[in-house]
């Protein structure tokens, strides 16, 4: 199964290279002159020139490059994907839904997971090469950071914002939706830890509310999640 990331930093990336190799994933590194705070258009054009040379009706994921590591088997992926979402595309979920708090009450109007996954983040997704691309060429035609939400979250200097667009879309089409049985992808977010949800087993990290082995594994967050990320990155072997 091919797993697309946009990555211009190779060390940074070769906890999910490593990973994505051990567990049977055709990596393929999108790339260019980028940091993801700055420039997520860039980003975004580099990915869809990738996901535009795959065959239209290829199942494909894209997920963060430098805070992912693969935690389960590209079959297991495949067949959860076909058990739960056939035929959607898929967004990993967390506990919050950043960067636009206005969106929260339409979010959870639409799902509302006991467990509070309720939220969608766009750091994995899945769907066909074709499903994405569209959602990706959409994006770059329309995908603006209003000037309400810059000044509510000053860390927006962008002209595009990715996660914003694809919270826009989920809100608007009943053929996205989002992860919240934790299959296929585990936010390492600061909520979730918390939580007590994740557990460390010796070879792998589970979920051991939802009862699952995700097959991603995504530290995103604050300066602490980030060392909690690398600590488990390091004791799989992956770093």
């Amino acid at each position: 199964m091919k797993l697309v990331i946009y990555s211009d930093d190779e060390a940074a990336r070769k906890p999910i290279a490593t990973s994505a190799e051990h567990y049977g994933f055709d990596l393929h590194v999108a790339t260019g002159e980028y940091r993801w705070y700055k420039d997520l258009e860039t980003r975004t054009k580099k990915t869809l020139e990738v996901l535009e040379s795959f065959d239209p009706d290829e199942l494909v994921v894209v997920t963060d490059g430098h805070d992912v590591f693969v935690n389960n088997s590209a079959k297991e992926f495949k067949d959860a994907y076909e058990k739960h979402y056939k035929g959607k595309v898929v967004f990993q979920s967390e506990h919050t839904n950043w960067p636009d708090p206005r969106l929260e009450d339409k979010c959870l109007e639409k799902f509302n997971d006991s467990d509070g996954y309720s939220f969608l983040c766009f750091g994995m997704h899945v769907g066909t090469a074709d499903q994405l691309a569209e959602i990706y060429r959409k994006g770059l035609w329309i995908g603006q950071v209003d000037e309400e939400l810059k000044a509510l979250n000053p860390n927006l200097t962008w002209e595009f914002d990715d996660q914003l667009f694809a919270v826009k879309q989920y809100l608007q089409r009943d053929d996205i939706v989002i992860d919240d049985k934790c299959v296929l992808c585990q936010s390492m977010q600061a909520h979730a830890l918390a939580s007590g949800d994740i557990e460390l087993d010796p070879d792998f990290v589970i979920n051991k509310t939802k009862g699952t082995r995700p097959v991603f594994i995504h530290g995103h967050g604050n300066v602490r999640v980030k060392q909690i990320y690398e600590q488990i990155v390091k004791k799989y072997g992956y770093s």
